[in-house]
């Protein structure tokens, strides 16, 4: 199945392409986490997150001042393709290591395992923290579920839409 939100330029139907949206239950959890975030907190989230307003730090991480690792989703067109630059400009014997989730963006919640596997080799291999199999275990265990809440829709359509956050909610 394609993984959340990728490629975002590709129009994705769930009628016409099933197999190509996020499993229900993803998308379910994820929903019930975000309807629990105050209108207030999303618009602050999505302007502090902004991507116009980052920094750019490939620069930095071509010969970074220390261990670091990139971590992209595949899918994600923007910055896998940030990694995969990364990659390229990279000079040999870097500091600067790329991992790639099979997900798109939210590789956290697409890919919770894989994620920490990944972060614990990085970090066992610059010698940053010593995992025993019993933390490794439980680091890569799904987190409990959330409680559910009584249904607010019968059903979900996520279409495009421009909110002004330049003004109060």
């Amino acid at each position: 199945s394609m993984p959340m939100w990728g490629p975002l330029a590709a129009p994705c139907s769930p009628l016409e392409d099933s197999d190509q949206q996020p499993t229900t239950a993803l998308l379910t959890d994820i929903i019930r986490r975000r309807c629990r975030t105050s209108p207030r907190a999303a618009a602050a989230s999505l302007r502090g997150m902004s991507a116009a307003l980052q920094p750019d730090l490939r620069p930095t991480l071509v010969d970074p001042p220390c261990p670091a690792l990139f971590i992209a989703g595949r899918h994600d067109a923007r910055y896998h393709a940030i990694s995969e630059e990364l990659v390229e400009s990279s000079i040999e014997g870097r500091r600067l290591e790329v991992a790639t989730a099979d997900s798109g963006h939210a590789v956290v919640e697409e890919q919770p395992t894989w994620l920490a596997q990944a972060i614990g080799a990085f970090l066992q291999k610059h010698q940053l923290v010593a995992i025993d199999d019993a933390t490794a275990a439980a680091a890569a265990a799904p987190p409990p579920p959330l409680p559910s809440p009584a249904p607010v829709l019968d059903s979900l359509a996520i279409v495009p839409f421009t909110m002004d956050l330049s003004q109060p909610l």
